[in-house]
């Protein structure tokens, strides 16, 4: 039957390791970018305002402005309830 394929016993592997040795996994180093440098520069290489269409999209980016983003952190403010005022200080000292 068509079913008999889902029980054989699978092939040995191409590729055994001699007995003694171990395996050993290798990690790979895990490639990071400082966004905020990446940003200075792009901003860098303009030597008057930005564009428009550029500041729409940052301000998009990273939740400037945001009505949505603002909801969600009132909300998450209500949700932790003790020490909420002091962070509403500090979120109001750095909007100043």
């Amino acid at each position: 039957m068509a079913l008999d394929v889902f029980f054989a016993t699978p092939p040995p592997p191409a590729i055994t390791l001699e007995p003694g040795m171990s395996f050993q996994a290798r990690t790979r180093r895990r490639r990071t970018y400082d966004m905020s440098k990446v940003l200075i520069d792009y901003i860098n290489m303009y030597s008057g305002p930005l564009p428009q269409h550029i500041i729409a999209a940052l301000s998009t980016f990273f939740g400037i402005h945001d009505e949505f983003a603002t909801q969600l952190d009132e909300a998450m403010m209500k949700l932790a309830g003790v020490g909420v005022n002091d962070v509403q200080e500090v979120i109001n000292d750095i909007d100043a």
